[in-house]
């Protein structure tokens, strides 16, 4: 008997959820590959925990604690699911084996001796608020600018609206912080000097707002395109002619036809801002998984790399990522109720 997924909205989501089972499977083998490809992983357990002293004895010894030993695909089944546990016999250390990605565990971090997993439930909070922030200044700056350049269409402030846009396009992510923090926090000295470990409001405004930059100049150009796209329909020019407020035409009617593109491209580029925050992170020392990410690549006067938080926070990273565009692609198909997700498609 042939499985058929229920139809409708539900029916769709449950695919691109199974959809997602695969994508897991390659990207866990991935990130599990980097840590034996770039290396010999004892050396770099000894080189994140500062050793100096290494000896043959003691690279044998980190193998059998850590499991190094075993075939790579007897890691890789125990880096994802935990089994087979640790073996006392064969010296493999409990607390530093990993007990598989399906049980949230992300590895054992040997710089920080700690779990990987603690270290990101710490962090993540962190990156989303950053994130979210931003994402809510772009939807609502974004939006705005875009109506107006629409409404203003060939005047001075839709040529200043878009040529900011433009601009605001242009800006790489990490110039931008750096002038960010000359001006408000050096020159005018209205915000405080960016500091590891401070996470309140007035650490969040300035990273917040230059993460939104890019996002809130892309926004609004795609705001102005539907918008102008939805106003020359007939039926806007109708309503105008039966002598509705332009208010009402251009927010009832107008914006609400054009919110399709706008929230399909809104959603999709949920995946740059979280890349844009490791970058915001770690220009206002935002206490997020990104500057956690590349503090353990091996900066910040330490030359040394933890391995399996390089692998924790880039799985995180992509996870949301994925989840992002998955809830743009949900978001689609409400907004757009003629699009059929059915059988054949």
């Amino acid at each position: 008997m042939q499985f058929r997924f229920p139809g409708g909205m539900y029916g769709f989501i449950l695919k691109r959820l199974l959809l997602l089972i695969p994508i897991f499977f390659v990207v866990s083998i991935v990130i599990f590959l980097l840590l034996p490809i770039t290396g010999d992983p004892a050396r770099q357990v000894l080189s994140g925990q500062g050793r100096q002293d290494v000896t043959p004895e003691l690279l044998e010894n980190i193998r059998h604690q850590y499991g190094f030993q075993r075939p790579l695909y007897i890691q890789y089944l125990r880096y994802l699911t935990g089994y087979p546990p640790a073996d006392p016999a064969q010296g493999e250390n409990a607390l530093v084996i990993p007990k598989g990605l399906l049980r949230g565990d992300l590895g054992f971090s040997y710089k920080y001796q700690r779990p990987v997993s603690s270290l990101m439930l710490e962090a993540l909070p962190q990156t989303l608020l950053l994130t979210l922030t931003a994402f809510v200044i772009a939807l609502a700056i974004g939006l705005i600018i875009g109506v107006i350049s629409a409404l203003r269409r060939k005047t001075w402030v839709d040529y200043t609206f878009m040529g900011s846009a433009i601009f605001g396009v242009s800006i790489p992510f990490f110039w931008q912080g750096m002038m960010m923090i000359l001006i408000f926090v050096i020159w005018l000295r209205w915000f405080p000097i960016p500091t590891a470990g401070e996470h309140d409001l007035m650490y969040l405004i300035l990273p917040a707002f230059t993460l939104a930059t890019h996002e809130t100049a892309s926004l609004a150009r795609m705001t102005r395109s539907s918008m102008l796209d939805v106003l020359r329909q007939d039926y806007i020019r109708t309503a105008r002619a039966k002598g509705l407020r332009e208010r009402a035409v251009v927010y009832k009617h107008a914006l609400k036809n054009a919110f399709i593109p706008i929230a399909t491209l809104l959603f999709l580029r949920l995946p740059f801002l979280f890349g844009g925050t490791v970058i915001m992170e770690v220009v206002f020392s935002w206490p997020g998984m990104g500057r956690l990410l590349v503090s353990s690549m091996g900066v910040f006067g330490s030359p040394a790399k933890d391995w399996y938080v390089i692998q924790g926070g880039l799985l995180m990273f992509l996870i949301l990522a994925v989840f992002a565009n998955l809830f743009a692609d949900i978001m689609y198909a409400y907004l757009n109720p003629k699009i059929r997700y059915g059988e054949g498609r």
